[in-house]
């Protein structure tokens, strides 16, 4: 069993180009680099990519929708206390 903690575009820390990709890209930018980041660890050979999860908290429970929903990435999640209905 692996679990990877991703600081994914919109993270703090890492400078405020960084932090705004995010911006009226939510759904995107965060699926694209937890989707980025599975596929290089597929790749690599330290996980099994049939059986890849998600999860997320808040904002990144929408994350784990979206991923769940729009890419194939994924094989399960679970969005917890997760935002679900907003206009972007």
């Amino acid at each position: 069993m692996a679990f990877v903690d991703v600081n994914y575009g919109g993270s703090t820390g890492y400078g405020r180009e960084f932090r705004e990709r995010l911006l009226g890209r939510l759904g995107i930018v965060d699926v694209d680099d937890c989707c980025s980041c599975a596929k290089l660890l597929v790749e690599i050979g330290k996980v099994d990519g049939t059986r890849l999860c998600i999860t997320g908290f808040s904002a990144g429970g929408y994350t784990t929708l979206a991923a769940l929903a729009f890419r194939e990435t994924f094989k399960a999640g679970a969005c917890l206390y997760g935002v679900s209905s907003f206009t972007l």
